[in-house]
């Protein structure tokens, strides 16, 4: 007789008492984790900065920082222990409040160490080195990382809500790399509507202004392109990545693209009447509507595409949603 190896069983989530262990332990646990990061950030900062005459004589912020990492922290490494345990995940891991903390601290932390670290990397192009928020991005992404690690752990990763926390991250960096796209599309043409109408161009180097949305659009794609192909977002079939799918096509592009579009055509229609009014005023929403209406529309296209794959009613309700 032949033996073959099996998982373990995944025990089924007990509620009451436990429901209510779980909540104030994952509450408690969120809250230190967040606290131990900022104190930690505030830290790092002030070693990027002891050169600067405000941080040397910042003494409540020195202590502030230090009794939010040194309390905070052990208590979240202890709480955190708590959780971890093979006992204790193996009835939480059926639980919806494990991947409920996951999807929200691992979501807090995307957020702002991404957007530390790209605002951070922008200035820098655009105003020369500076360590304003260098230690926010790196602490929080250590965060991330460290809470990206649970989510896939082969034995203590959630059973439910399995797609919910990278088909958000993918959505945060669709919204980035859309977004720096439009801002940067949307300097080119305004820089270049204003040269053909002899208005007075930027101040600074187009390059350097140009560069800044750049960082976002770079940073979001790669983002978005890690979590929707790398890690399997676009080939989900969970109802949280469903439903975001017919959003980002059905509702967000579309809409992106339609704002655009009539926009630019009331611009041009404004432009070809001759309505009375500064120039400069009429021609400045025209680059960011451009912009818009072709990067809603790619958006729409390429996603699309995906939905031609999907089931009948998820074509049904992308439909409906753009309807």
């Amino acid at each position: 007789m032949t033996s073959t190896a099996s998982t373990p069983p995944v025990a089924p989530a007990v509620g009451g008492v436990q429901t209510v262990r779980r909540l104030i332990t994952y509450a408690l646990l969120a809250a230190t984790v967040f606290i131990a990061a900022s104190g930690l950030s505030g830290l790092l900062d002030r070693l990027f900065t002891l050169d600067r005459l405000e941080v040397s004589f910042d003494s409540y912020g020195l202590a502030t920082s230090l009794a939010s990492a040194l309390v905070a922290g052990p208590l979240a490494g202890l709480l955190w222990w708590l959780i971890w345990r093979d006992a204790t995940m193996a009835r939480d891991r059926a639980s919806v409040l494990w991947p409920v903390y996951l999807v929200i601290v691992s979501t807090v932390s995307l957020l702002v160490f991404t957007i530390a670290l790209l605002s951070w990397l922008a200035d820098t192009i655009r105003y020369g080195w500076t360590s304003s928020g260098l230690a926010i991005g790196i602490v929080w992404a250590l965060v991330w990382v460290w809470h990206y690690w649970m989510w896939q752990h082969p034995r203590k990763a959630p059973t439910r809500l399995q797609g919910a926390a990278p088909a958000l991250a993918s959505l945060i960096g669709l919204t980035y790399g859309a977004g720096g796209l439009v801002a940067a599309l949307s300097i080119l043409i305004d820089t270049a509507a204003d040269s053909a109408a002899g208005i007075a161009v930027l101040s600074d180097p187009l390059w350097q202004v140009v560069a800044q949305p750049i960082v976002w659009a770079v940073g979001g794609v790669l983002l978005w392109r890690w979590h929707w192909l790398r890690v399997g977002v676009r080939t989900q079939t969970f109802g949280f990545s469903t439903v975001l799918l017919v959003f980002i096509t059905g509702v967000a592009s579309i809409g992106v693209f339609a704002l655009g579009l009539t926009i630019t055509l009331s611009t041009i229609l404004e432009l070809v009447t001759g309505v009375q009014g500064p120039l400069a005023t009429r021609l400045d929403p025209l680059g960011a509507a451009i912009a818009g209406a072709v990067v809603g529309a790619l958006v729409f296209v390429y996603h699309l595409r995906i939905v031609g794959g999907r089931s009948a009613g998820v074509r049904a309700a992308t439909s409906l949603a753009t309807a």
